[in-house]
């Protein structure tokens, strides 16, 4: 369940006065419940250590030569992709932020909790589209630019929504929208995952 600002006034309070000590926006079951946030809290420690996880495995990944990858996935996975260190580093800072925010009940931290959380889908989002873009056995020019031309719409719309649905947040307090808006993130990632037969492409 979640508790919105009430006005405009009182994020401009916010920010003009000490947002540091400002509280949350928003209240979760296991507050409700138990009046603390304990499990919450502790529970994100699994996410540093899986960011700090893939840190390492893709540091050692690119000191090991040998096999090919089989598939675009694999390879990218396999690579010093930047986006794919942005999202373990993303994860980690999902970790942290999510951990004060649930153990300080403050506004700051429950931003640095929120909008890590939207980047990091973007960031999946633009890794599929590199995946989406790679060039296939048998692709002739005018699908490569037909593939080219839908990528740089759905390109431009997601970044569209994406500024709408911070920005509303930041200066609004508009948690409903913004949480619509990464369901829907959410949505999009997982559907191009399991119905997108791009992520099968040749090695």
């Amino acid at each position: 369940q979640s508790q919105e600002l009430t006005s405009m006034e009182s994020i401009l309070n916010a920010f003009q006065g000490n947002i540091g000590s400002y509280p949350a926006t928003v209240t979760w079951c296991e507050m409700s419940i138990t009046g603390d946030e304990k499990y919450n809290t502790l529970s994100n420690l699994a996410f540093i250590m899986v960011g700090i996880m893939g840190i390492l495995e893709r540091v050692n990944n690119c000191h090991v030569g040998g096999i090919k990858p089989s598939t675009n996935l694999q390879s990218l996975l396999h690579s010093p992709s930047p986006m794919f260190l942005l999202s373990d580093l993303l994860i980690i800072t999902i970790g942290l932020g999510s951990y004060l925010f649930h153990s300080t009940r403050l506004y700051i931290w429950q931003l640095s909790d929120e909008l890590p959380m939207s980047l990091l889908l973007a960031c999946y989002a633009k890794i599929q589209r590199d995946i989406y873009l790679r060039d296939k056995v048998g692709d002739g020019a005018e699908e490569r630019r037909r593939r080219r031309r839908l990528s740089h719409t759905l390109t431009a719309l997601y970044i569209l929504l994406l500024s709408i649905s911070w920005s509303s947040y930041l200066l609004l307090s508009t948690h409903d929208l913004f949480v619509s808006f990464f369901t829907l993130q959410i949505t999009v990632t997982v559907s191009a995952y399991v119905i997108g037969g791009r992520f099968k492409g040749e090695g």
